[in-house]
């Protein structure tokens, strides 16, 4: 049972699930959406979108409709691989990566607020209803027995889908390991529906310190009142975000004259109390880097594959 004043979030409030709704639908449309493409893809990879984020888009193809609308190249990729970062061959037990020696990644969410059309996760989100409680624990029982993990990034799908007693649960279990050093929370929920950043759930994460939260913004688009408000509230109640945007391909971004997205992205979030760490660089994978801004410097797609 949720303790009074807590947030369970819901699932299907404001959303729109891989099955769509009509208003999401109409609206994708008038915006000239090619519906055919859409369901064609919503058939292997789910969509979810919040209303919130939905009311951002503001023309087809735009930054906010390129990571949140099925493209048709999600299933005509003969190129990138279902597992780019070649998670599933360094999981010892169930959802828990341990990729590097110090570090581990642990899934404690099956589904997100809205599935990002660049995730490198599409081969798993929304195939379940949820990762059940029990084999979570027992991931983090795997983190007690080795004494080499100091660091652990919780993620999954995104972890704030859980209900508020379930995210300290599994923080509680987390900080009484004596050899771990370091939590973050990997979440877009400042971004995608801001709404579920509260007080109670900010009481909740600063209790188990040092903990900090990843997030990114990837346009800025994304900056808004709300999601502003939301990270706010975060660095007010002693939970450090951190920002590691996934910087998103748009036209014009490198025409001279013009700041581009990364610059006007950074400029505009550090306002709002985020700390700028750097970039999340995404290796190929279900036609992610479709939709990325190639930073400078970077090799061409194909260099990346071979590598």
């Amino acid at each position: 049972m949720m303790d009074k004043g807590e947030e369970e979030p819901d699932k299907d409030k404001g959303n729109c699930n891989q099955n769509g709704s009509s208003s999401i639908s109409d609206r994708l449309a008038e915006l000239s959406g090619n519906m055919e493409e859409i369901n064609r893809v919503k058939r292997k990879y789910p969509m979810k979108i919040t209303r919130y984020y939905l009311d951002l888009i503001r023309s087809k193809d735009d930054p906010i409709w390129k990571q949140s609308v099925p493209a048709v190249e999600e299933v005509e990729d003969d190129f990138n691989v279902e597992d780019p970062l070649q998670e599933e061959e360094h999981t010892p037990v169930p959802y828990l990566v341990h990729k590097y020696p110090d570090r581990v990644l642990l899934l404690v969410s099956s589904m997100c607020a809205m599935y990002c059309r660049f995730c490198t996760r599409k081969r798993k989100v929304g195939r379940i209803q949820q990762i059940p409680l029990e084999d979570i624990f027992r991931a983090i029982d795997y983190i007690k027995e080795h004494k080499e993990v100091r660091d652990v990034v919780v993620s999954g799908g995104d972890p704030l889908m859980r209900a508020d007693n379930e995210i300290e649960e599994i923080l509680r279990r987390l900080r009484e390991i004596p050899h771990l050093d370091i939590i973050r929370i990997g979440t877009r929920m400042p971004c995608v529906q801001p709404a579920r950043i509260t007080p109670h759930l900010v009481n909740i994460l600063k209790k188990y310190h040092p903990l900090f939260m990843n997030i990114h913004f990837n346009h800025p688009n994304e900056i808004t009142p709300e999601s502003s408000a939301a990270l706010k509230l975060l660095a007010d109640g002693g939970v450090d975000p951190v920002h590691l945007p996934v910087p998103v391909y748009v036209q014009r971004a490198n025409q001279p004259g013009q700041p581009g997205p990364v610059a006007g992205l950074t400029a505009s979030s550090v306002c709002y109390r985020p700390v700028p760490y750097g970039y999340s660089k995404i290796p190929p994978g279900n036609s992610a880097a479709d939709y990325f801004y190639p930073l400078p410097g970077a090799p061409p797609r194909k260099a990346q594959r071979q590598h």
